[in-house]
């Protein structure tokens, strides 16, 4: 990624239900750009709930906000900053970051284009995951499906949520995030991956009786049909603690 050529941060919003991937990319996406991923002083995490819970002090989640992008460009370019749960952020204060996304050379004196900004969000998941059913029943593959197929539902679905981060923001008015990812939901044969990466990690060897047994237990959507796995592979540790 030419990241030196860039006229402006690029920017991520990562969209899906619960469990489909969204915090997995991220830190993988901030190993790629930095050794240390997440552990990094240079990647900032921020979860919406517990860094803003507070509806009357939106001002000053703005003015601190601002605060920690500048001052974490100032010391490092490359600065990373992966926000989470936007849908339960308060609307309009992700705006607040608007300018360091914009295309601009540099605000005081500091340039925002060598930075990432990642935002992870439940919005437009259940759009995904009805085109994602659809293409389903009509006996065709999800990877056929295409970004365009799904994208503007997406970023619709977000803009228009009320009492959420992106509801009328100026970050999609303007067309500051360059992709909506879909993430959609899981299959039994992605939560059997799930459930092997899981094993090895703890050091069992993964046969495919072991998966598939622990790959039952989760339970599936629509009913009858049980095609996609309600909590993606969020709780297939837990699941694998009881059965071991």
């Amino acid at each position: 990624m030419q990241i030196e050529k860039r006229s402006k941060p690029l920017v991520l919003s990562l969209h899906g239900l619960t469990g489909s991937g969204k915090t997995y990319v991220s830190q993988f996406l901030a190993k790629h750009f930095n050794p240390m991923g997440v552990e990094s002083k240079f990647v900032h995490k921020i979860v919406a709930s517990a860094s803003f819970p507070h509806v009357t002090q939106v001002k000053t989640y703005q003015d601190q906000l601002q605060a920690m992008v500048k001052n974490a460009v100032k010391d490092c370019e490359r600065s990373i900053f992966i926000f989470d749960e936007i849908d339960k952020m308060h609307p309009g204060l992700i705006d607040a970051i608007k300018p360091f996304l914009d295309y601009y050379d540099n605000i005081d004196g500091v340039s925002y284009r060598k930075a990432i900004f990642i935002f992870l969000s439940n919005a437009g998941g259940e759009k995904i995951a009805e085109l994602s059913l659809k293409f389903w029943r009509a006996g065709r593959s999800r990877e056929e499906i295409k970004l365009s197929d799904v994208e503007r539902d997406v970023y619709l679905s977000a803009f228009n949520k009320k009492d959420s981060g992106y509801w009328h923001s100026s970050l999609i008015e303007k067309n500051l995030i360059d992709v909506f990812v879909p993430f959609f939901p899981m299959e039994f044969q992605h939560v059997k991956m799930c459930v092997k990466a899981e094993l090895e990690r703890r050091g069992f060897v993964a046969s495919e009786e072991t998966t598939t047994a622990i790959a039952k237990e989760m339970t599936y959507y629509p009913p009858g049909d049980k095609v996609y796995s309600v909590k993606g592979c969020k709780t297939v540790s837990t699941k694998l603690d009881l059965f071991l």
